[in-house]
């Protein structure tokens, strides 16, 4: 019994005494690497909007300084007692869920038609109308169409100027 005990106990050891080798190199093996890749986790981006008011007309226009192309919508918040009508704004369209899409798409550095929004305040002196804009990159289909997925939106700001 003690014959089995030693032959195992030697048996073992070798066996360590082997494997100790290529554990060594693999728990300290090293690479070097020279060069630089630009890593971007950031996407598309928007600048401020222009925004102007003239007359209780609201002009937006937004430019895509991103790198690559993209949808636009804006959406308008106005208090209780404000009415906001689009008035002649070529590409822009109202959609039904309080958004203003502008369909044609907005390649790198370029600027969207003017939306015009016409501000009716009855009675309200001191308001603001807060202008939300949002991108969505463009995807494309089997076909090679291009669409907006506006659940990924990329890139959003708010103007909060009167």
């Amino acid at each position: 019994m003690k014959k089995r005990l030693v032959l195992i106990a030697m048996a073992l050891i070798l066996i360590s005494g082997i494997a100790v080798k290529p554990a060594i190199a693999y728990f300290t093996d090293t690479v070097s690497t020279e060069g630089m890749l630009e890593v971007k986790l950031g996407d598309s981006e928007l600048t401020p909007m222009e925004d102007n008011v003239e007359n209780m007309i609201k002009t937006i226009a937004i430019t895509n300084t991103g790198d690559y192309d993209v949808f636009v919508r804006a959406a308008a918040i106005i208090p209780d007692g404000i009415t906001v009508t689009m008035q002649d704004s070529s590409g822009w369209t109202k959609g039904g869920d309080g958004y203003y899409y502008y369909s044609p798409i907005v390649a790198v550095g370029e600027t969207t038609s003017k939306l015009n929004l016409k501000i009716d305040n009855g009675e309200l002196t001191d308001f603001n109308v807060v202008i939300v804009q949002e991108a969505t990159k463009v995807e494309y289909d089997e076909a090679g169409n291009p669409f907006a997925d506006w659940d990924s939106a990329v890139s959003t700001q708010t103007d909060t100027n009167q």
